[in-house]
């Protein structure tokens, strides 16, 4: 197989287009600051009037306000990033296959958030159904093993249904195509081929693995300068130096794994959308 040609090297390429990755981490910068708006503003609400809100209808429908409103900037920033999602398209064709760019519009920016608040709703639904039957059901020594198994399967199980079924929607809606809600998830699982679940499977854990061999590697330079910095002035500020250089390599680390299942996925399961 030639290298170009592989998904592997044309997530790089997107990637390396610093204007489509810089609008992307634009959009998520924005994202995680409505996220900590949001947190905060309830917060001082609920924290000012606890007595009225704590087990009364006000506190419930406060709460569900709050989920509207995280789903609504979740839903408007995602929508924003399907604009980066055209770009990259744009620049895996062929020069003489590449289409007159569509202009982009938030004509469909609600029926995409009706979407995300049924479905998170369910998998809300869902996932709490079942932490509270295993909490409830299972003995001691099966419960912690069963939880994080749990865990594991509904994180990455929901994570890839969410992504996915957000590219059939940006495949279908957002270029004018009409797809009802109901058949977002028949298009989902017909996506779900074991050999392209597989993949995204393996290329996670190569992921994974590189992390933390990076990682545990860093984790025994800052062990071995610990033991002098409490006596020695140089070893003390290079033990400070290393904690920010493995600060700094987690959040980088961490968004480039965003960033390359983001477009991994895009690349891999829009295919026969």
């Amino acid at each position: 197989m030639e290298f170009k040609k592989t998904i592997g090297y044309n997530i790089f390429s997107a990637i390396k287009r610093w204007k489509i990755t810089a609008a992307m981490f634009l959009f998520d910068v924005l994202f995680g600051a409505c996220l900590f708006a949001g947190a905060k503003l309830f917060d001082t609400i609920f924290e000012h009037n606890e007595t009225a809100f704590v087990g009364t209808t006000g506190g419930y429908i406060l709460l569900l306000g709050y989920f509207l409103i995280i789903i609504l900037a979740h839903s408007f920033f995602k929508y924003c990033l399907f604009d980066c999602f055209t770009q990259i398209e744009k620049s895996q064709e062929r020069k003489e296959e590449r289409k007159t760019a569509e202009k982009f519009v938030f004509k469909k920016l609600g029926l995409f958030y009706a979407w995300n608040v049924v479905m998170y709703s369910v998998l809300g639904f869902v996932g709490g159904s079942l932490y509270l039957f295993f909490t409830v059901s299972l003995i001691a020594v099966l419960k912690t093993p069963a939880l994080i198994l749990l865990t594991i399967l509904m994180g990455g199980g929901g994570y890839l249904f969410v992504q996915t079924s957000h590219i059939v929607f940006f495949q279908n809606n957002f270029k004018g195509k009409e797809l009802s809600l109901k058949e977002i998830p028949k298009k989902v699982w017909q996506s779900w081929e074991a050999k392209r679940v597989g993949r995204w499977i393996g290329w996670n854990l190569i992921w994974g693995a590189v992390f933390f061999a990076v990682y545990f590697l860093l984790y025994l330079g800052v062990m071995t300068i610990a033991q002098k910095a409490a006596t020695d002035a140089t070893a003390m500020m290079e033990f400070y130096v290393l904690n920010v250089i493995i600060f700094v390599f987690l959040v980088l680390f961490c968004y480039f794994l965003l960033l390359w299942n983001r477009i991994y996925l895009l690349l891999s399961f829009s295919q026969d959308l």
